[in-house]
């Protein structure tokens, strides 16, 4: 949730609204969360619990840049509504990204408030997945009788913040292959045409002594010259629309000369590949049959 905090001094408070969680004292166990400086929550004497004590923070990174702390540890943070929630900063843990890929790292205050959580984590060993979920359901009606557990794992979650990006990943793929697929055909039609149309000109370097390897590689070059001037054109919207793509991220990787090395490398593949099928059966017809070809 959101909620208002005074930051700074008593007589020189600056309101401002972040987000805050409450947890309990295993949360940044459970998730492995790093500690910069200060410390977690730490366990409570009976004494402690019973006194008014000031209430304990721990914040991330983005929240110390936000409120401008140069040393958050031990700096006051009160809560504008609840007066109980007046307290300081106890510890400073690593940014990490609580929502997609897609935002920035916002600035994020933990409270130790365990009564106001409104979920339980678990960790669970992956092979030991059916047992441990029969024990937290058995566990769960012991405390919860009559209330139903509706329970979902770390890794939908997160799955669920990128379904678009992963739906598109899929209609690009499929596409692609059907377009590979498509141009293929329409290579293999085209190279089947000009080379019967070349076949006595195969049949007389065959008689002066060429190779049929070299033929071949003669056969194919105009080919893939074509293939690999149309892939020079093709990258520079390929690279526009990447990286449009790709800023929608704030977190993401920059687009390497590498990438399309390497994907120009593989149409060059692909149409020598389907030049070759179609070129290799003509090439190692007798010579005889060449000359005689109309």
């Amino acid at each position: 949730g959101k909620m208002m905090f005074f930051v700074g001094d008593t007589n020189d408070h600056g309101l401002q609204t972040v987000s805050f969680y409450a947890v309990d004292r295993d949360f940044f166990k459970v998730l492995d969360v790093p500690l910069v400086e200060g410390s977690f929550f730490e366990e409570e004497s009976e004494e402690e619990a019973e006194e008014d004590c000031p209430r304990q923070y721990v914040i991330n990174e983005a929240t110390a840049a936000f409120f401008k702390m140069d040393k958050p540890v031990g700096e006051k943070l009160d809560a504008s509504i609840f007066e109980e929630q007046n307290g300081e900063v106890i510890g400073v843990v690593q940014n990490f990204n609580f929502f997609s890929l897609h935002d920035d790292v916002e600035p994020l205050v933990f409270v130790h408030w365990p009564e106001k959580s409104r979920y339980f984590m678990v960790e669970i060993e992956p092979d030991k997945m059916d047992a441990a979920l029969t024990h937290v359901k058995t566990t769960w009606s012991k405390f919860n009788e009559g209330h139903f557990m509706h329970f979902t794992f770390l890794e939908s979650k997160l799955e669920s913040l990128y379904a678009a990006d992963i739906k598109m990943l899929s209609l690009f793929i499929y596409f692609s292959i059907f377009v590979i697929f498509i141009s293929s055909l329409g290579l293999y039609g085209l190279s089947s045409f000009l080379i019967e149309q070349r076949t006595k000109e195969i049949g007389i370097r065959k008689i002066l002594g060429g190779s049929e390897h070299r033929i071949i590689l003669l056969l194919a070059k105009d080919y893939l010259v074509l293939v690999f001037i149309a892939g020079i054109i093709a990258s520079v919207p390929v690279y526009y629309l990447m990286n449009n793509w790709l800023n929608t991220f704030a977190f993401h990787i920059n687009i390497n000369g590498w990438y399309f090395v390497f994907g120009i490398a593989i149409a060059l593949a692909f149409a020598f590949f389907t030049v070759l099928i179609r070129s290799y059966n003509v090439v190692r017809r007798s010579p005889a049959y060449a000359l005689k070809y109309e």
